[in-house]
């Protein structure tokens, strides 16, 4: 846990720090990171090394921090001012009001094999990457992450805030 809050510290300040990437170059590293991320998950379920899990979540966490950042900033300034509160409740109860949920569903797998809760979160992972991809609309969303004036996207077209 302490190399995943760490790696997220990282990752919050390199999108601070670091020019966003292009279009292009978002949708490739959003593909990239959430692959290795599955990858990850996968692999930690079979490491005995505490350094070595230390160091794949502090890569975790500096991907999602970097990303998180990215996605948060994107959709407060891409909802309308009025549905802001409303967007901003659904991401709270989907990154936090859900974990109690994972939780329970996370404790019964282990209880019954730890490297399947591992590998089947891996694989679901990857697999959701895949599908991703092939996404005709994940250019467009990448492209509007990375455009000066806040981009909406309606039903795959694009509309520019004014």
């Amino acid at each position: 846990m302490s190399g995943s809050a760490v790696g997220h510290l990282g990752g919050y300040l390199l999108a601070g720090i670091l020019p966003r990437p292009n279009g292009r170059d978002m949708c490739l590293l959003l593909i990239v990171l959430q692959a290795s991320f599955g990858m990850a998950m996968g692999i930690v379920g079979f490491v005995t090394l505490t350094w070595v899990d230390v160091a794949l979540m502090f890569l975790l966490g500096l991907g999602n921090g970097y990303v998180s950042l990215i996605l948060f900033t994107w959709i407060q300034t891409s909802t309308p001012k009025a549905m802001l509160g409303r967007i901003m409740s659904l991401l709270m109860l989907s990154s936090t009001g859900l974990v109690p949920v994972s939780q329970a569903i996370s404790g019964a797998v282990c209880s019954w094999n730890l490297n399947l809760l591992f590998v089947s979160a891996g694989v679901l992972i990857v697999l959701v990457t895949i599908w991703t991809a092939f996404q005709p609309a994940l250019f467009a969303f990448s492209e509007s992450l990375t455009a000066e004036a806040p981009t909406r996207i309606i039903l795959g077209s694009e509309k520019k805030m004014k």
